[in-house]
């Protein structure tokens, strides 16, 4: 009954301080007639002297009055109330507070009373729980805060400028007012963290010099699709030297559906017409009329979960623009003997890191040679240049035609130092070592050609 009888005395008390008197009768009434029915009665004997407070069994302290306790608990509430800025409330079925004899009533522990109360345990708190498919996934102390936190989970999929028929989230998904322990609190930040990675933890790593997406992944043992994921908004191949990117796999708690109307405009390739002529080189090639792409805008629904595109209806399209014929000069000349011997020698100084054949089931078609950024390149032998610039997964790269459809390709570049058309002699330095393109690290990937079929370096060069 001591239970009964403090919050009894509790609502009264705050009744009183809020003069409220129409309903403080009321409750004296309501009050009377259970008192009257139970055989309650509350009798506070002349003999006690002071209150023992204990907290779930446990003695905590004296106090000189029950108000005394009543006060101690509105003070623990305010200050929870303040520090969590959600509305805490004393569970009272653990407290016991009972009369007893021969202390000093001029004696409080009232400081020991409140610490005791005061612990998380002891407390619940109103709060805003999202709540995904009926569980909690997370809790703030704010409902406004709830619902902003599953716009921003949307707009974290979402990209700007685009067209959205709708957006939503697949699963079920509430904000409730519920009650919490303080420990489930979590702040605005942490709570967007976890529902978008599935974790509170926070795992990023800074791009250091000659880093690439595949030796990171290795360094951390992800697969570079994980690492990718991980990281959705940045380009694999773009990344920089001091840039920083996510370790953390997104596993989020939720799908966000969106459904964009998006303008597709794409390039039709033009067709190439080739005249042979006697003015150029064997392997030289010189455009006479520059081709046009023609230009094609198709119309399309897009439907992705999470960013990823699950599906792609087309709504209808139309050629804006056709292309025009690219007419290209071939020469066939032969190429002087001063400039090919007919014979290689390797292009650079360094270790074979990759020899030519299958690697990590794939064919490798040329051999890697490694050693130090900027280290000199050499053609090995006398030549045309019939490339020299970005191509692909090689990076910067050269390609030599020595003649009798021979060719020679130096890939991953740092630099290049001669242009297409260029004529080139044996040992002639061409370009730099470097990393560029699809690489695990600064090396040159040599290649030998004939009729643009890969050759085993090894037949030519003693490797």
């Amino acid at each position: 009954m001591n239970h009964f009888k403090m919050k009894l005395k509790r609502t009264l008390k705050r009744m009183i301080k809020k003069q409220n008197n129409k309903r403080l009768l009321f409750f004296v009434l309501v009050l009377t007639i259970i008192v009257s029915l139970l055989g309650i009665q509350f009798v506070i004997s002349p003999e006690t002297s002071a209150y023992l407070v204990s907290v779930k069994g446990q003695e905590v302290g004296y106090i000189n009055s029950e108000d005394e306790l009543l006060e101690i608990i509105d003070s623990v509430e305010q200050d929870l109330t303040l520090k969590y800025g959600a509305e805490a409330t004393i569970n009272q079925k653990f407290i016991k507070c009972e009369p007893v004899k021969g202390v000093d009533n001029e004696f409080s522990d009232e400081k020991s009373i409140y610490n005791a109360l005061a612990q998380s345990e002891n407390a619940y708190l109103k709060a805003w729980g999202i709540m995904v498919n009926g569980e909690k996934v997370v809790v703030l102390n704010n409902e406004n805060k709830a619902n902003q936190l599953l716009e921003a989970v949307k707009e974290h999929y979402l990209k700007k400028g685009s067209q959205y028929l709708y957006v939503g989230i697949k699963e079920n998904v509430e904000v409730e007012f519920i009650n919490v322990s303080s420990d489930e609190l979590v702040d605005y930040d942490s709570a967007l963290r976890y529902i978008l990675t599935g974790t509170n933890e926070k795992q990023e790593y800074t791009v250091k010099n000659g880093e690439c997406f595949w030796t990171i992944a290795q360094k951390f043992e992800l697969s570079v699709e994980e690492l990718a994921q991980a990281n959705p908004k940045i380009k694999p191949e773009a990344i920089q030297i001091g840039q920083t990117i996510n370790l953390v796999t997104a596993k989020p708690f939720f799908t966000v559906v969106s459904v964009e109307k998006a303008v597709v405009s794409e390039k039709i390739p033009y067709d190439f017409v080739y005249e042979k002529t006697d003015t150029l080189y064997e392997g030289e090639e010189k455009i006479k009329i520059q081709g046009v792409y023609g230009v094609k805008e198709t119309n399309t629904k897009v439907t992705r979960e999470n960013g990823k595109e699950v599906q792609v209806e087309t709504l209808d399209s139309e050629i804006k623009e056709q292309p025009k014929k690219q007419t290209v000069l071939i020469g066939t000349k032969a190429i002087p003997s001063s400039l090919g011997t007919g014979a290689l020698d390797s292009p650079t100084r360094g270790t074979v890191t990759s020899p030519f054949g299958r690697r990590w089931g794939r064919m490798h078609t040329g051999v890697d040679i490694a050693n130090s950024r900027g280290t000199a390149i050499a053609a090995a032998d006398g030549g045309i240049v019939s490339f020299a610039g970005w191509k692909g997964d090689y990076g910067l790269a050269v390609i030599i035609s020595h003649g009798e459809n021979r060719t020679t390709l130096y890939g991953h570049c740092q630099e290049i130092l001669v242009k297409k058309g260029d004529k080139v002699d044996k040992g002639q330095i061409i370009a730099k070592m470097g990393d560029t393109g699809r690489t695990t690290g600064v090396h040159l990937h040599f290649e030998v050609r004939v009729n643009n079929v890969p050759q085993n370096p090894n037949k030519y060069i003693d490797y």
